[in-house]
């Protein structure tokens, strides 16, 4: 199998949203990685199930 590539991710937050998702993170037994790709993936998930309203600044950067 091949080894999957990493690349760093950069965010910026405050530190009581840092300290916010690092507790959640760790109450489920999950890196903040893990914790981070799973949030992405359900945000995915729930835009393709039109559960979540796309804004307009989403809209302008899927049509360039």
């Amino acid at each position: 199998m091949a080894e999957e590539r990493s690349y760093l991710f950069q965010a910026r937050i405050s530190e009581e949203e840092k300290r916010r998702i690092k507790t959640l993170a760790a109450s489920q037994g999950m890196t903040l990685q893990k914790a981070l790709t799973a949030a992405f993936s359900a945000w995915e998930r729930e835009l393709k199930a039109g559960g979540v309203k796309e804004s307009r600044e989403g809209k302008k950067a899927r049509r360039k």
